[in-house]
């Protein structure tokens, strides 16, 4: 038995000697395909707590146990088509063409108080919040090359803007009188950028019609990414990479308006029990469209990543630490942290699965992916559960999927 183990060990130890890959390897020398990818979650209520036959929310705990940030939502989704070359000696061409969404809106956690303890009589609970969101489209060309024993690939990129929200002074009251009526008001100043002018949409008295069309409102921004890789061993490979902005997007077409509504009920079970003696309405209000510039980036990113072997090609273990900016060189830069540790196995290159805890774009997640790979025709896809911290994202207060097609030989 120790013999046939002995024997085993040290196939896997030859092959891990004889062949070595790069960080991520194509399975293909030309190849087109389609992906896309979505995901939404959040950063306190889990699928444990939704997906029951009778919903029934613990006010008080979901209040105790709300982040000081308050409640948080966040989506986003990406879909593209690709075009790549792959030659012998790390020779690449490629090209992607997709669109980029993000978004998110933040509810502090004063609403939750109120809902969850309650207040004094007469006593003004007070609360805000943020809205952002933006859509990217974008043109990518890769070429990879080899120096020595260094792997470069430069990624330049050409993106437009095609749409960004965002709000300011959103603020929320509560307020309850001694009859027990309570009344709840919203208020937020809302401004949106588009590509185009979306006045007709929104504005009976326009006079003129939509365009989707009309690019005259945006004017296109570059940024470029460059990676490098170097082997170790045989066994390991290390590499880092950075996308840097050069020139921002813009967009000048612009509207802001005012959006406040208003709610009475005559107690708190009528309230959470949405009654329809309730009272409510809302109201759009100061809209205007007009001219102003803005000018966005997309993230710039940097970071190192290790891809290691030990057993050979069929099974891989990865690392990555990077560190991003949302809106650099900007008064809403934000910046944050990207990990992703990754365990890969592969049968032949023809059936794969994987595993990997990642931080990306602030958003955690747990992503378990399979791959069928028949030469001419490759699927990839997966699901994650995903959150705005490590233990939601094991919890479920999210889910993503990705799907990726491709075709080639």
């Amino acid at each position: 038995m120790i013999k046939k183990y002995a024997v085993v060990f040290s196939l896997f130890l030859i092959s891990s000697l004889l062949f070595a890959e790069v960080i991520r390897p194509a399975h293909r020398y030309f190849e087109i395909g389609i992906a896309a990818e979505a995901g939404l979650s959040n950063n306190s209520l889990t699928a444990k707590d939704l997906l029951k036959k009778e919903l029934i929310i613990d006010l008080n705990k979901l209040a105790d146990d709300m982040p000081k940030k308050g409640l948080s939502f966040d989506a986003d989704a990406d879909l593209s088509l690709f075009m790549n070359l792959n030659l012998k000696n790390g020779v690449h061409a490629g090209l992607n063409i997709g669109t980029d969404v993000t978004g998110n809106v933040t509810v502090s956690r004063g609403i939750f108080d109120f809902l969850g303890h309650g207040n004094e009589l007469g006593e003004k609970i007070r609360s805000g919040g943020e809205i952002y969101g933006d859509v990217f489209a974008y043109v990518t060309t890769s070429a990879g090359f080899k120096i020595n024993r260094i792997l470069f690939k430069v990624s330049p990129s050409i993106f437009t803007p095609l749409f960004h929200m965002e709000s300011s002074g959103m603020k929320a009251s509560f307020v309850n009188d001694p009859s027990g009526s309570i009344k709840a008001t919203l208020a937020s100043d809302i401004k949106i950028y588009s590509y185009t002018d979306i006045s007709p949409l929104l504005d009976k008295n326009s006079g003129s019609s939509f365009e989707p069309a009309n690019m005259s409102g945006t004017k296109f921004g570059f940024d470029m990414e460059i990676r490098a890789e170097l082997p170790v061993f045989r066994t390991l490979q290390c590499g880092g990479y950075m996308r840097i902005p050069i020139v921002p997007g813009r967009m000048d077409n612009m509207m802001t308006a005012t959006f406040s509504t208003e709610y009475e009920s005559e107690n708190m079970k009528s309230l959470l029990q949405n009654d329809s003696a309730n009272n409510s309405g809302y109201n759009i209000s100061d809209m205007t469209f007009g001219k102003e510039e803005i000018r966005l980036n997309r993230p710039f990113r940097t970071g190192g990543e290790l891809m290691w072997r030990p057993f050979g090609n069929w099974m891989s273990f990865g690392a990555l630490l990077g560190f991003g900016v949302r809106y650099p060189f900007s008064n809403s830069a934000k910046a944050y942290i990207d990990y992703d540790f990754s365990m890969d196995i592969s049968l032949f290159k023809i059936l794969g699965v994987s595993f990997a805890t990642v931080r990306y774009d602030e958003i955690f997640a747990q992503r378990f992916g399979f791959m069928l790979n028949a030469r001419v025709i490759e699927i990839d896809l997966g699901v994650e559960f995903r959150g705005a911290d490590f233990v939601n994202s094991i919890k479920g207060s999210g889910a993503g999927a990705f799907v990726k097609f491709s075709t080639g030989f």
